[in-house]
């Protein structure tokens, strides 16, 4: 498969993944929670589908067959620093809301993140 191709299909499948993610998060809007895991785990996916999406809207659009600006500028590196917010947001999601390190463990991190939070 030819590098354009591939630029494409990726193309169209994040945008589907990027809406996906925004009708999971309207449709889990508002919805109360009984851990602070899973209060902070939402604002965190919030926060990783926004960062997606600030990537796609930056994203060469004639590659993937869509009608592009005039003057179409490929600001890879502003793509590049969005991508690192997003892995960054990813792995502190996994760490709040998805790794089970166990009752104390999980303690644990509350209260670290809680100083965190203070001494910050």
């Amino acid at each position: 498969m030819i590098m354009e191709e591939k630029y494409k299909e990726s193309y169209w499948e994040f945008k589907e993944l990027i809406h996906a993610g925004f009708s999971i998060s309207m449709a889990t809007s508002g919805i109360q929670v009984e851990t602070q895991d899973l209060e902070i785990g939402s604002r965190l996916f919030a926060k990783l589908v926004s960062h997606a999406r600030a990537i796609f809207v930056l994203l060469p659009k004639a590659p993937a067959g869509e009608v592009a600006p005039e003057q179409e500028l490929w600001d890879i590196s502003s793509i590049a620093v969005l991508a690192r917010s997003l892995v960054d947001t990813y792995y502190t999601l996994y760490y709040v809301a998805i790794d089970d390190p166990g009752k104390k463990g999980n303690e644990f991190r509350w209260l670290v993140w809680d100083y965190h939070a203070e001494k910050r």
